[in-house]
């Protein structure tokens, strides 16, 4: 395991506090806690989630699928919902509805929660969609 060096531990949380991504507090014990802010959560999260479509692992023969009925009094929200889902490779099946073969539970669970969509958003894992063909094609996959 390589040694951490102390000046650039301190660099780069310097610029993580320039970018707002972190912001730290004192403990009564003298000792500073780090936290992510809202901003940091998000590029955190964008992280996670643009890993999903560059996962090499070997497709398990099941389909992720999101569901949605979000009020329009949740717009903002759900429209970033969709643009995500997009931008990641998920495939929309309809206007509230995406699949991917991609294992992204987790990533979901959190992307979900950051838009405090909880409440309106369902994840499902499917064994069987009609139509298959279509969708490993789509896709790319490799049987």
């Amino acid at each position: 395991m390589e040694k951490m060096n102390p000046k650039k531990i301190k660099e780069g949380i310097s610029y993580l506090r320039r970018l707002d991504c972190i912001d730290e507090a004192e403990g009564k014990n003298g000792w500073i806690t780090l936290r992510l802010t809202k901003k940091g959560r998000l590029k955190a999260l964008n992280c996670q989630l643009n890993n999903i479509k560059n996962k090499k692992e070997e497709w398990d023969r099941k389909w992720r699928m999101v569901a949605f009925d979000i009020p329009q009094s949740y717009k903002r929200g759900r429209d970033a919902l969709r643009r995500k889902l997009k931008k990641i490779g998920f495939c929309e099946l309809q206007k509230s509805v995406f699949i991917t073969p991609y294992e992204c539970k987790e990533e979901i669970k959190a992307l979900v929660k950051f838009f405090d969509l909880e409440k309106y958003v369902r994840f499902g894992i499917l064994e069987y969609i009609d139509n298959e063909a279509l969708f490993i094609k789509y896709f790319k996959i490799l049987k």
